[in-house]
């Protein structure tokens, strides 16, 4: 078999399912899901059945992609951890994204944003992820000529402040996520914006791939996004530190 490519492990650990995709050296993308909460016990199994698919070991893997976030506080540092553990094993070259610029990425990509597009040339996109209890992630970005880049900060707000800041934006805004597992997020956006079908379960699998491609390389520590604290870090120092 003729190697065109390096492998390409790439992870998403950032909620749940936590999905893998393998780009294997002849070219053929693999892809592994599991929906086990508990991702410390199952990332390196998983990664391991879905190497030993495409004829790899872990030793093997010379390119990692993580999302770094935001997401599950835990599950972020797991792919974190992961990817570390890779460069030290393997030399692998590591590279991340967020999981908002990623999304947002994905979604310029569709006949929805495109059709879209054509009507409102000057309109952003907004990526928006559901984090807990009517909260969300969100992060605008415009496209010009092709070219995705960064509007504003990534936020972290209620569904009021949500959808406050979405209709003080001037232009039209093509949205894309979830409101929960699936659920669709018309419901709390204002009337300047228009939205895609709900990504059921995150950034797809496949697309992950096409995402390591464009991603930056992290040469040194790898910087977490988490935008909202862990419970831990909200408690009180005394009340943290008895782990109440």
């Amino acid at each position: 078999m003729k190697t065109n490519h390096p492998p390409l492990l790439a992870v998403d650990s950032s909620d749940t399912p936590l999905k893998l995709a393998l780009l294997c050296p002849d070219g053929r993308i693999l892809r592994a899901f599991s929906s086990n909460i508990k991702q410390e016990k199952n990332l390196i199994p998983l990664a391991n059945r879905l190497l030993s698919k495409g004829g790899l070991k872990l030793g093997g893997v010379k390119k990692i992609f993580i999302l770094r976030g935001p997401g599950r506080f835990t599950g972020i540092r797991i792919g974190i951890t992961f990817a570390s553990l890779l460069r030290g094993l393997s030399g692998a070259r590591v590279y991340s994204a967020t999981v908002l610029e990623t999304l947002a990425r994905h979604s310029a990509q569709t006949p929805a944003f495109r059709k879209w597009s054509a009507q409102n040339p000057e309109g952003a996109i907004a990526a928006i992820t559901y984090a807990f209890r009517e909260e969300f992630f969100c992060q605008l970005f415009s496209l010009e000529n092709g070219a995705l880049s960064e509007a504003d900060k990534p936020r972290w707000l209620s569904a009021a402040e949500l959808k406050k800041y979405l209709a003080g934006r001037k232009n039209k805004i093509f949205c894309a996520g979830w409101a929960g597992k699936g659920a669709a997020l018309e419901p709390y956006l204002p009337d300047n914006c228009a939205a895609c079908a709900p990504y059921k379960s995150g950034v797809p699998a496949r697309f992950l791939i096409e995402a390591a491609g464009i991603a930056r390389e992290e040469k040194g520590v790898i910087a977490p996004l988490y935008l909202k604290p862990a419970r831990f870090e909200l408690l009180p120092a005394g009340k943290a530190a008895r782990g109440v």
